[in-house]
């Protein structure tokens, strides 16, 4: 699945800037949060932060569960891992192919057609297709990982050599433009 925000919809989502008061109250009473009445929303917000929130419960992973499916997330911006992108461009090829009228009841007409056309073998070529792409890409990023070292550069005069990983050092004219952090 990819990260549609329509996929993404969250059964039980965390307070923000925007919610009121009573319902800030309610979750932080759902998540067993000790809250007083004399305190502000800002307040209670502040509380709802500190609440661990980092398992997100999707509302199609629950729906897909109750079917006995796992919900597979597509990393953002790889359409290419997801063997339904395929399938979908092959429909689409179809109906473009045989769509002389150029009106929606034709189009209509023809997607049933086009839905049949995609038979069990074109649906396990492009998993295949799919599962090529994800061995490549892991292999590329293993390579990338292994070869790349990170490259920090301390650049606070409270930086000993010893915390400058990169063991570089430069002079005030090398940085100029570049102000401290610290």
């Amino acid at each position: 699945m990819d990260n549609a925000p329509y996929h993404s919809v969250a059964l039980e989502k965390a307070p923000t800037k925007s919610t009121c008061k009573a319902d800030i109250q309610l979750w932080l009473t759902k998540k067993g949060v000790p809250w007083s009445e004399d305190m502000v929303r800002s307040e209670l917000l502040e509380l709802s932060q500190k609440v661990n929130t980092t398992s997100i419960v999707y509302r199609i992973d629950t729906l897909a569960a109750t079917h006995g499916h796992e919900v597979l997330r597509v990393p953002p911006y790889h359409c290419e891992f997801n063997p339904i992108e395929l399938v979908w461009s092959q429909v689409k090829g179809y109906i473009a192919a045989r769509n002389t009228g150029f009106t929606l009841a034709e189009v209509e007409k023809l997607l049933p057609e086009a839905l049949a056309s995609v038979k069990q073998e074109k649906w396990q070529n492009c998993c295949a297709h799919v599962e090529q792409l994800e061995a490549v890409a892991w292999e590329r990023y293993m390579i990338v990982d292994s070869e790349i070292e990170p490259l920090v550069f301390c650049i606070c005069d409270s930086c000993d050599s010893s915390s400058n990983e990169s063991g570089a050092q430069f002079s005030d004219d090398e940085l100029s433009g570049i102000e401290e952090l610290c």
